[in-house]
């Protein structure tokens, strides 16, 4: 057989294989597939779309907060019309006094049901915050808060986080970013119902969990006392009274 023979032969014979083989029911291999998105940044997914759904969540629900030994139950309004009010016992007065923080449009407010003058007095504009003299800060997890985890330019690392003892729902790691001073919220671990309804928060003023299952939302959060002039009351106890003197009157300056 010439050259030519030679060449062609070979020619049909890989022919032969390449038709064998397509024949052969083997399976072809898929190329690799990853996904697009960064294994780190799924927990900062995850919490952006529960968190979302939390923002526009209307409920009313109790919890039970704990910071050290003592213990408290929190009220939580998230009203129909976008109102919310918290009732927060022991928010004033270095636990002495029961108050509620309430925002409508006409402001923030401070009403207090126990321990003080039943009134309320208006804290601040509608825009404007709590000052923080009188911030029990409790009522910020169900807030404003929920408008800086929402926001994924906020300088905060996210993380699957580890569910506090008696919690529910999925619970992610909030902590600040190395390069930043201090965190716009305060860092620790929060958790969600499905349905966006918090259901546990632990951070360094205590832990809140949700107690039984939420209750439909009122229409709107109203003030429980008529609004009064004057300054809200603080959060810090008062100073003791001045000691008498032996005598009964007050000692005499020099």
């Amino acid at each position: 057989m010439g050259r030519k023979g030679r060449r062609a032969g070979a020619g049909l014979l890989v022919l032969s294989l390449l038709l064998s083989g397509c024949g052969s029911g083997a399976p072809v291999p898929e190329p690799a597939t990853s996904s697009s998105e960064p294994a780190w940044s799924r927990p900062r997914a995850a919490l952006t779309s529960v968190v979302a759904l939390s923002k526009d969540r209307r409920y009313t629900a109790t919890y039970l907060w704990k910071h050290g030994s003592a213990e408290r139950t929190v009220t939580v309004l998230m009203a129909e019309d976008g109102t919310w009010r918290v009732d927060v016992p022991g928010g004033a007065l270095g636990g002495r006094a029961d108050v509620s923080i309430l925002w409508t449009a006409q402001g923030f407010f401070q009403c207090v049901l126990a321990g003080g003058p039943q009134q309320c007095v208006r804290m601040a504009a509608a825009t404007g915050a709590v000052p923080r003299g009188s911030d029990p800060q409790v009522q910020h997890l169900f807030t404003d808060w929920l408008d800086v985890l929402l926001d994924r330019n906020a300088p905060l690392s996210i993380a699957a986080g580890k569910q506090p003892k008696g919690a529910s729902g999925e619970c992610f790691s909030v902590e600040s970013n190395s390069v930043v001073l201090s965190a716009p919220i305060a860092t620790g671990t929060y958790c969600f119902a499905p349905d966006g309804v918090p259901t546990a928060v632990k951070v360094w003023f205590g832990t809140v969990t949700l107690v039984g299952e939420p209750l439909p939302a009122a229409p709107t959060a109203t003030l429980p006392a008529d609004v009064s002039e004057g300054a809200p009351l603080g959060t810090k106890a008062p100073p003791p009274p001045p000691k008498p003197s032996e005598s009964g009157s007050p000692k005499p300056r020099d």
